[in-house]
C-alpha cells in the first residue's frame, strides 16, 4: 500500500488504447468508498464518450491553460489568492501568444485533452457538501475535503488496474460555458 502512494502520481501522457466500460466500473466502484463529510458521497461522475463534448471541454481547458501558462512565466502563482492581481491581467495578455507558439508545435495534454482514452468529469453537489468556512469572507478550502479523496480514490484504483491520470480543474474557469 505504501509503494502505491509514493508511485502514483499526475501522468499527463497517455495512449490511445481504449479503456473497456467494466474497467472504468471497476475503478468507481471501488473510489466509492473513499471518506466523505457525513459520509454523503457528494459527487458525481460523468463518464464523457461524446467527441463533441470532449472537444468543447478541451476547449475550455486551454483557454484557462494559456492564461496558467503565461501567469507561471511571469514569475506568478496562477491564480493564486493573494497575488499582484495587475502583475496577473499583465501576464495574461500573453496568454494569445503562448496559444500561437503551441499550435505551431504538437502539443500536450492540454492540447489532446479531447483524445484521452477515458475522461471522468467530477462534480460537487453543493446542496450536500458541509463548506464550514463558506461565511468566512475568503477562500473556501473545506468543502473540497468531501471530493478530493473520491477523486484520488479514482487515481489509486486506476493504478490498481495499470492505468494512470491526473486531476484537474482547469476546465471550472469557463463552467458557464459548459
Amino acid at each position: 500500500m505504501i509503494d502505491a502512494l509514493r508511485t502514483t502520481g499526475a501522468v499527463r501522457d497517455f495512449t490511445s488504447e481504449a479503456v473497456a466500460d467494466d474497467v472504468v466500473e471497476a475503478i468507481l466502484d471501488t473510489a466509492r468508498f473513499a471518506p466523505s463529510g457525513g459520509n454523503r458521497q457528494g459527487w458525481r461522475v460523468v463518464v464523457v464518450k461524446d467527441p463533441e463534448v470532449r472537444t468543447a471541454i478541451r476547449d475550455c481547458y486551454l483557454e484557462g491553460w494559456y492564461e496558467y501558462l503565461a501567469q507561471a512565466a511571469a514569475g506568478l502563482v496562477p491564480w493564486a489568492v493573494v497575488t499582484d492581481r495587475e502583475a496577473e491581467r499583465r501576464a495574461v495578455l500573453d496568454a494569445p501568444a503562448l496559444a500561437a507558439e503551441a499550435a505551431r508545435g504538437p502539443g500536450g495534454l492540454a492540447e489532446h485533452l479531447d483524445e484521452v482514452p477515458v475522461m471522468l468529469v467530477l462534480l460537487a453537489d453543493l446542496r450536500v457538501l458541509a463548506a464550514v468556512d463558506r461565511d468566512l469572507g475568503r477562500y473556501t478550502l473545506a468543502g473540497g475535503a468531501s471530493i478530493y479523496p473520491f477523486a484520488w480514490s479514482i487515481l489509486l484504483a486506476s493504478r490498481r488496474e495499470g492505468l494512470a491520470g491526473v486531476m484537474t480543474t482547469m476546465a471550472v474557469r469557463e463552467e458557464t460555458r459548459m
